[in-house]
């Protein structure tokens, strides 16, 4: 129990890491330098890359939230009953 504990919390660390890291990332790239000092070459790519990290600082968010609510749901501290339904037609 202990083990996981320290996983959520470790996890919990490194995902603010990440969305600080790709907010700031994010933040740099839409400066009006930012644009200028690129190479035309590579502008499609970078403005491919914007894309991809609005993506992934919104996966990082939801990882974020599932992280913060886990401990409580797989019960660490105490324990919890659940009822679950299933409800399935065979045809």
């Amino acid at each position: 129990n202990e083990g996981a504990k320290d996983y959520f919390a470790s996890s919990s660390v490194e995902l603010n890491k990440a969305d600080e890291q790709l907010s700031y990332a994010k933040v740099l790239m839409e400066e009006e330098d930012f644009d200028m000092s690129i190479p035309g070459i590579l502008r499609g790519r970078v403005g491919s890359l914007k894309d991809k990290l609005s993506e992934y600082s919104n996966l990082v968010n939801k990882a974020r939230s599932a992280a913060a609510i886990l401990p409580q749901i797989v019960a660490f501290e105490g324990s919890k009953n659940y009822l679950i339904i299933l409800n399935w037609k065979l045809r």
